[in-house]
């Protein structure tokens, strides 16, 4: 009896079958994870390319571009969190998105998350010239905030020691009229980073 139960091979598929599920579920779930992350990426490119075609077409300046890139995106991603970074210059606009993905059969491997990326640019003449947002009402505007900062940062001075006050308030007027400069040599070119 003992040689006949060594000899036989009835149940091996059991067994064969109980080690490969495992791995075979392993990889049903990657499947599964990475086409919900695919349909994800997708979406967002499409809301990504409408936003920034419908942003660059209806906005009057790069000021008025940021705001209708969120509101449209806010409209088309229905409670999918992305970060965005929209530029806005003289030739072109461009929308960056980035979601983290959560995974539900990767995580179990400690893949919890992935992060997708998506890209979308569009040729444009519009921005930098003819409207409210050119460099030069740009300038102008920074310059009145930046002229409240400094108000706001002399009126603070008093809450330093007496002997700083005066090497602070030096630093102060040189780092403004630095930042005056700056702005009005790099203001044709906007960019704003938003989390939504």
């Amino acid at each position: 009896m003992l040689r006949r139960f060594a000899r036989s091979e009835g149940g091996n598929f059991a067994i064969i079958f109980g080690l490969l599920l495992v791995p075979m579920m392993g990889l049903i779930g990657t499947a599964v994870d990475y086409s919900s992350m695919l349909s994800r990426q997708s979406k967002i490119q499409t809301a990504a390319d409408t936003a920034l075609l419908a942003a660059a077409r209806d906005a009057p300046s790069s000021t008025e571009f940021y705001r209708l890139t969120e509101n449209y995106l806010a409209a088309n991603l229905h409670g999918i969190e992305v970060e965005m970074v929209a530029k806005a210059n003289p030739k072109n606009v461009s929308l960056t998105l980035t979601n983290d993905f959560e995974t539900s059969f990767l995580a179990i491997i400690g893949q919890p998350q992935i992060k997708i990326e998506v890209y979308s640019e569009v040729a444009v003449d519009k921005f930098g010239r003819g409207s409210t947002d050119t460099p030069k009402y740009q300038a102008k505007e920074l310059n009145k905030q930046l002229d409240q900062l400094e108000a706001q940062l002399l009126k603070q001075l008093h809450k330093i020691p007496p002997r700083d006050q005066e090497k602070a308030r030096k630093q102060i007027k040189r780092q403004i009229a630095y930042l005056k400069r700056k702005a009005s040599s790099e203001l044709p070119c906007g960019e704003i980073h938003l989390s939504k």
